[in-house]
């Protein structure tokens, strides 16, 4: 489980306003997808998904009043971030070649 905080948006800005909530809970997402609309007092940006996954929760409302930190929504990223790890193949063993079978005769 992946939870989404407002990043820093630079410039100083600690705080935004929701503006929009592009997705639903449940909704499979993927990584850079706009999902949420947040206006601070310089613009209105778009903020993408930093990952692809379904939206397990969302903990903010249109309107809401949200600070750099806090946890938007929550990103159930499953098998994606399991499967990461396991991706590094293991080195195979190598067939030892006999003395006798120096490979010549295959």
């Amino acid at each position: 489980m992946y939870e989404f905080k407002l990043p820093d948006l630079g410039e100083g800005i600690a705080e935004g306003q929701i503006v929009a909530i592009l997705v639903t809970e449940g909704q499979t997402v993927e990584e850079y997808q706009d999902i949420l609309e947040v206006e601070t007092d310089k613009a209105a940006v778009p903020i993408p998904s930093p990952k692809s996954g379904v939206i397990s929760k969302i903990n903010v409302e249109e309107g809401q009043i949200v600070k750099v930190g806090d946890v938007l929504l929550s990103i159930d990223t499953g098998a994606a971030d399991e499967a990461a790890p396991k991706a590094a193949a293991k080195p195979q063993a190598r067939q030892a070649v006999s003395a006798r079978d120096d490979g010549r005769n295959r």
